[in-house]
């Protein structure tokens, strides 16, 4: 969290102090950014990508939502993601 942007850290870590729902609000800042998050089966890690001018995360489905949040939280910081 050191490297992000204020605003961003700011939200990030009050995310971080939330009890429940955190997987839900870090899923509505990806979509509202204009990404597609899928959840999908397979052996590999999870990471964001821009296919024929689409914008997609992908996270596997077998992670937990703990460590899904946690990969949400790290796209948002590499994407440069603006929370609203």
């Amino acid at each position: 969290f050191l490297f992000c942007r204020p605003k961003i850290q700011v939200t990030l870590l009050f995310l971080t102090s939330m009890k429940g729902g955190i997987l839900k609000k870090l899923e509505q800042i990806v979509q509202a950014a204009g990404y597609q998050l899928r959840y999908e089966r397979g052996k590999f890690s999870s990471g964001s990508c821009i296919l024929q001018d689409q914008r997609i995360i992908l996270v596997n489905i077998f992670f937990n939502p703990e460590d899904r949040a946690s990969i949400l939280i790290e796209l948002i910081i590499e994407t440069g993601i603006e929370p609203a």
